[in-house]
């Protein structure tokens, strides 16, 4: 007697569209053959990571997902005869973790044969559905340049550890869950990413921004590709040569951030504060700014975990006011008594009776700016500008971390406060582990990579104030930093 195979007939459904696929394949093929049979026969662009689930649950533990180097259980390594199915038994197959689409696989038959089996397409039932919605004519976006980048988003989304996925899941505001292995958290965020693209605005370009802007009010969208940094911003994209519409943007972030801070300071109520315009100043600008985190727990928490101070709700409520009320025209205004600077958008250019009197007080602390000039300011002295990733991608050559996010975080600290007008020995007070935390030569090591990364970086705090501005600025500095304000070691 022969060789005997083991045979394997499969349906392949997807119940909500009443589409089926009967399949057929050998007990020595592997669940990606598999994939890759029901690929074909839903007509699918084998695009997307994908997951099976042996005990009919979605998402479950008993899972063998897309070939990964983290991945323990991978669809390539385990054949169907090793999977003890039994004919009758059901398990998932869901490609796609973004979309979601969940196929139900029934065993009709397990059976021995004399030949080998081929995979084979057996039967099939109902119209396959479109993967995507609408097709994008790519030969017709004649007023694009795009050049592709060495990498598809998803697979450097994949040389990412599973913990910073988790943190830019959480940065995105996108919706995980704990038990989520790698590959379901690539694709949730790129599924995010498409349906919420703007969310990823604050990472980009000038270029990017006003390029993707234009596709996103025609309509349409696209498939990037890039390589991606650790914040995930697109780099080298050549999107073409175009001048930046930024008001559109500008006035989209203010209004997330007068939101933000409305939320905030609801949180902040009944607890015992005291002046901590310096810490706030600092710290919220630089992890809205530099990590773009405009999500309110996790602002929340990350402003708490660093602050050295405890809040004022009245000061707070000041602060909001004068700094992220968006309306038709701007002012800023210098406070002579902290230093602090605040932003100030007033319907139809009538200032309020307070900023009035403060200003007949103060007329050498205060001017108007456009929104076109402010929106200039965020983005070429703004926290978030490339120039400065550029930067703190030179200095972390030299991080003394074990992370780049542990480094990223030291690194939009000491922005933020540069911003705010502190030097060197404050911020390395404010942010730097004692000796005993960390050991001697580690706080040796950190100071040494702040005291480069203060040296490198454009003077922040003075960008686009009059000589007026900055002296009033200065010498009122020191109630934030105690006379070391005003000079940067």
């Amino acid at each position: 007697m022969g060789k005997q195979y083991t045979n394997y007939t499969l349906q392949v459904a997807l119940p909500e569209r009443n589409v089926s696929h009967v399949v057929s394949l050998s007990g020595s093929s592997t669940l990606e053959e598999l994939h890759h049979l029901i690929q074909d026969a839903f007509e699918f662009a084998d695009d997307h990571l994908y997951g099976f689930f042996m005990d009919n649950r979605p998402y479950s533990e008993d899972a063998y997902y897309a070939p990964s180097d983290e991945e323990e259980r991978c669809a390539d390594q385990v054949t169907l005869d090793e999977l003890s199915l039994k004919p009758g038994g059901d398990f998932l197959y869901i490609f796609d973790f973004g979309c979601d689409w969940t196929f139900t696989i029934h065993v009709q038959r397990i059976e021995r044969v004399d030949r080998k089996p081929i995979p084979t397409i057996l039967e099939s039932r109902g119209q396959n559905p479109s993967q995507y919605e609408e097709e994008i004519d790519f030969d017709n976006m004649e007023i694009y340049t795009i050049r592709s980048s060495a990498q598809p988003l998803t697979a450097s989304l994949m040389n990412f550890y599973k913990e910073d996925l988790k943190d830019l899941c959480k940065l995105y505001c996108v919706k995980s869950k704990a038990a989520w292995n790698k590959t379901q958290l690539v694709e949730a965020l790129i599924h995010s990413w498409t349906q919420d693209p703007e969310s990823m605005l604050r990472v980009y370009s000038q270029d990017e921004i006003a390029y993707l802007l234009d596709i996103w009010e025609a309509g349409e969208s696209t498939q990037m590709e890039a390589n991606v940094g650790t914040l995930l911003r697109f780099q080298e994209q050549g999107l073409l040569e175009m001048e930046l519409d930024g008001e559109r943007v500008g006035i989209q972030y203010c209004e997330q951030g007068k939101a933000l801070f409305q939320s905030y300071f609801k949180s902040c109520e009944g607890e015992a504060k005291r002046n901590w315009y310096a810490e706030i100043e600092t710290l919220t600008m630089g992890y809205m700014w530099c990590y773009g985190i405009l999500e309110e727990d996790l602002l929340f928490s990350k402003v708490r975990q660093y602050m050295k101070t405890e809040l004022d709700t009245a000061q707070f409520q000041l602060f909001l006011w004068q700094r992220y009320l968006w309306e038709d025209s701007m002012h800023r205004y210098i406070d002579p008594d902290s230093g602090t600077t605040f932003i100030s958008f007033v319907e139809n250019e009538e200032l309020d009776e307070a900023i009035l009197e403060e200003r007949a007080q103060h007329p050498v602390a205060y001017r108007e700016f456009s929104k076109k000039e402010v929106l200039d300011y965020y983005y070429t002295a703004g926290i978030g500008s490339l120039d400065l990733m550029q930067e703190f991608y030179q200095f972390m050559e030299e991080s003394v971390f074990h992370h780049e996010e542990e480094a990223h975080a030291f690194v939009v600290l000491t922005i933020g406060m540069l911003k705010g007008g502190a030097a060197l020995p404050d911020i390395v007070e404010a942010i730097v582990p004692p000796a005993a935390e960390i050991g001697t030569k580690k706080r040796k090591q950190t100071i040494h990579f702040l005291q480069n990364l203060c040296a490198s970086l454009p003077d922040y705090r003075y960008k686009g104030y009059t000589p007026n501005e900055i002296r009033l600025l200065e010498s009122n500095l020191q109630v934030i930093c105690g006379g070391q304000a005003g000079k940067k070691k």
